[in-house]
């Protein structure tokens, strides 16, 4: 159907889907897909209370605050948001974009996963015209009203979201680190429980502090101590995810002086504390399979 809304220009296109209760139940799903051509005004906020949100920017840029940090995704990016957090994104100029909501038993979680190991909601792939070819033409047919059956609109999102797993694992597979680099990683992954120290981790390779931090930061995108909270709080999301591990048992476990240092570095890149996570995640749980 033609969509119209407060900076949404004219030839914007959006539609709804609502599959039978029995589908949802097992299978990720669209819920709503579309085309728009956004101007400045366009402006979307709230409080996480939708599904997951995939965009392909065709042209033009669109701005996301997510997790505590801002974004801008540009043509050809495409931008992943596990929308039962809270999050904007909005336009400062003219923007043209695919876009889908997609859920189902563990999309919110593979979304996250998706973007923990992208280390953001913005994906620069090898790959994105694939994405693109096998997107564009289904999403237009939609918006112009043509029939679909609930397990062609499944097999697009989920196709679609291993494309983007595929691009991740091949750009992990052949990511290269020095020698440094790569003992000072697996240190840490098998003393996580443990506290670090720059000092300490640049003497593990010895390596002055400042030479350390400088090829650390240029080959993994992370100073060495955002790697090691990173790294941490990865861990503490696979056990508030799969345990009932107490928060101050946790806490020690991953090597924080306290159970407040550890919230509040949680806090810092997840935007919520570990309890709200936990009890957000078991929600989101019980939610698909009541469906």
């Amino acid at each position: 159907m033609i969509w119209k809304e407060t900076g949404v220009n004219k030839g914007s296109y959006m539609c709804f889907f609502n599959p039978p209760s029995s589908f949802k139940a097992f299978y990720y799903y669209m819920v709503s897909c579309g085309y728009f051509l956004c101007n400045e005004s366009y402006e979307v906020r709230n409080d996480g209370n939708r599904p997951p949100l995939f965009f392909y920017i065709i042209t033009g840029e669109l701005k996301l605050d997510y997790q505590g940090k801002h974004y801008c995704a540009g043509s050809n990016d495409i931008v992943l948001l596990n929308c039962y957090r809270p999050q904007s994104y909005y336009c400062t100029s003219d923007c043209e974009f695919l876009f889908f909501h997609f859920d189902g038993n563990t999309a919110p979680e593979l979304t996250d996963h998706l973007i923990d190991t992208n280390g953001g909601p913005i994906f620069h792939l090898n790959n994105a015209s694939t994405v693109y070819e096998r997107i564009n033409k289904p999403v237009m047919n939609l918006c112009y009203q043509e029939q679909v059956s609930d397990a062609a609109l499944s097999s697009l999102v989920y196709s679609t979201l291993c494309l983007i797993q595929e691009n991740s694992l091949l750009s992990s597979a052949f990511r290269s680190y020095s020698d440094p680099v790569t003992k000072v990683i697996n240190y840490i992954d098998k003393n996580i429980n443990q506290h670090f120290t720059l000092k300490e981790l640049s003497s593990y390779v010895n390596l002055s502090p400042y030479h350390f931090s400088r090829i650390f930061k240029k080959e993994t995108g992370y100073s060495p101590l955002e790697y090691v909270s990173l790294t941490k709080i990865n861990f503490a999301k696979l056990a508030l995810r799969t345990s009932d591990i107490a928060i101050s048992e946790l806490a020690i476990s991953l090597g924080y002086s306290s159970s407040s240092s550890f919230i509040n570095a949680f806090k810092a890149q997840r935007g919520v504390s570990p309890n709200r996570y936990r009890n957000e995640y078991y929600a989101n749980v019980s939610a698909n399979q009541t469906y």
